[in-house]
């Protein structure tokens, strides 16, 4: 196929590059944007274990065997895609930093999506300082009081953003959607939804991811049905959201960066006319 093609010729640029290390000249080098570019809509994790480049993929934090604790293992991960050059969603997976700060790429119901944010970090920041003060209740009742407040919440976000709701499915297909492939998202534009930047509704998901890990710490102490209930919400909720926005952002950027190239090229057929 004509993006198999294109695989190839990434896996033999590479072979070349290995080879002419010493240059270290501008052509010599293949930025981790052409890796996903020459990707194209395929962007599976097969993609880019059949090109090679998973002899180059980073050694990253081991997903935790305990499932309570995948969607804090999950939130770090997406907080690196957000940090210096960008971060690898899984080992053979790179998302570029530059997704979260496309000044033309608006994601839709931005503006509810950071009130929820905000909203339920408030929420996680009360329950985070009284447990870090270790002044929680014997019964626990600060943890059961946030369960029934997450209840709500995530009854309003399942009804804001239904292509989230994957409770009848296996808490592991959270996972795997990034890896699978990007999909179109579907979504409805609203007049004046667009206010808040991408970049601010970054911020806002770091912030909120921040606040939750005291959980984490509770979890790895004990575990209970509180606890649990936590953990799913922050699975199914906080995290299948921030996994679709970057689906949908990274489809954005993959088609500036076709846009891109193809300017290349014609320029580059224009000059050699």
């Amino acid at each position: 196929s004509f993006n198999q093609k294109r695989l190839t010729s990434l896996k033999n640029k590479i072979q070349e590059n290995k080879k002419e290390e010493s240059k270290k000249g501008e052509e010599s080098l293949i930025s981790k944007e052409q890796i996903l570019l020459y990707t194209g809509e395929g962007l599976y994790e097969k993609d880019f274990q059949d090109s090679g480049l998973e002899e180059n993929s980073p050694k990253l934090e081991p997903k935790p065997f305990d499932s309570m604790l995948r969607p804090f293992w999950m939130m770090r991960r997406i907080c690196e895609t957000m940090d210096k050059e960008g971060g690898y969603i899984t080992e053979n997976l790179f998302i570029p930093k530059y997704i979260w700060f496309q000044k033309k790429t608006l994601i839709p119901e931005i503006e509810k999506k950071v009130e929820y944010c905000e909203s339920i970090q408030k929420e996680f920041k009360k329950v985070g300082i009284i447990y870090r003060k270790n002044c929680l209740s014997k019964e626990r009742t600060e943890i059961q009081n946030l369960v029934e407040i997450l209840h709500g919440y995530r009854q309003s976000i399942y009804n804001d953003f239904p292509s989230i709701n994957d409770d009848t499915k296996k808490p592991e297909s959270t996972w795997n959607k990034i890896s699978k492939g990007i999909e179109l998202i579907a979504h409805k534009i609203t007049k004046g939804a667009f206010v808040t930047s991408t970049r601010e509704y970054a911020k806002c998901l770091k912030d909120l991811f921040v606040e939750t890990y005291f959980i984490e710490e509770l979890c790895k102490e004990e575990t209970d049905q509180d606890l649990a209930c936590i953990c799913h919400f922050l699975n199914n909720v906080v995290v299948a959201l921030a996994l679709s926005d970057i689906k949908f952002l990274t489809k954005e950027y993959l088609k500036v960066m076709k846009k891109e190239s193809l300017l290349k090229s014609m320029m580059k057929v224009k000059g050699a006319m």
